[in-house]
């Protein structure tokens, strides 16, 4: 699963993880931005989407401690990924 950012689609994030269970593929994605993260479960063969997923339901906090930077916790990003 490739994800783009929607405030910049050329930053790509790209994780796939496989499993398999009882002759069953799927994938499973994330992509952690900067907005949210996101969670796709794909069946591996017909390529469906099963499930679809986001978190926080509003986008996540910048700090921005001085011009042209621009910070977030990577502790919000993990408590929204579990």
């Amino acid at each position: 699963m490739i994800c783009s950012d929607k405030e910049d689609p050329n930053n790509y994030y790209i994780l796939i993880l496989q499993a398999s269970f009882f002759l069953v593929k799927y994938f499973l994605g994330y992509d952690i931005g900067s907005s949210s993260v996101k969670a796709a479960l794909l069946d591996a063969d017909s390529g469906k989407p099963l499930a679809l997923t986001f978190s926080p339901a509003s986008e996540m906090t910048i700090q921005a401690p001085k011009p042209g930077f621009a910070e977030q916790d990577p502790d919000q990003w993990w408590k929204e990924l579990i």
